[in-house]
């Protein structure tokens, strides 16, 4: 495994290998979890609704990591008018456990749930 210097980190606005390895948990490099991993995500939401949220509400905090820049959890609630009426979409990004379930979004509806991965 070839690892960059400290030149070729600088090059890229690295400081070091943890930042380099670590960009996620880092302001200046990273948008954060929610812009970071979920913009995928909310994307099938806005897709498979056929609209843009109108409202958004979203919590969450450094509850594990203290050191990090970002929060370590986040659940955004997003509300939506379709032309079949309202509908909610939920959205939780956790980095404190690797004892989630992946990366999925589930929809449920009166007649069943379709998953997608």
């Amino acid at each position: 495994r070839i690892l960059p210097d400290d030149k070729t980190l600088a090059k890229y606005g690295f400081a070091d290998l943890h930042q380099f390895f670590n960009w996620r948990v880092y302001r200046d490099l990273s948008g954060g979890p929610i812009s970071d991993l979920g913009a995928h995500q909310i994307d099938i939401f806005n897709w498979f609704l056929g609209a843009q949220p109108k409202s958004v509400m979203a919590s969450g905090g450094r509850n594990f990591f203290k050191e990090r820049e970002h929060f370590d959890n986040v659940m955004c609630i997003f509300e939506y008018d379709t032309p079949e009426g309202g509908a909610r979409a939920f959205y939780q990004v956790l980095t404190t456990t690797s004892a989630g379930g992946g990366y999925y979004e589930a929809f449920m509806g009166t007649e069943g749930t379709i998953e997608i991965s």
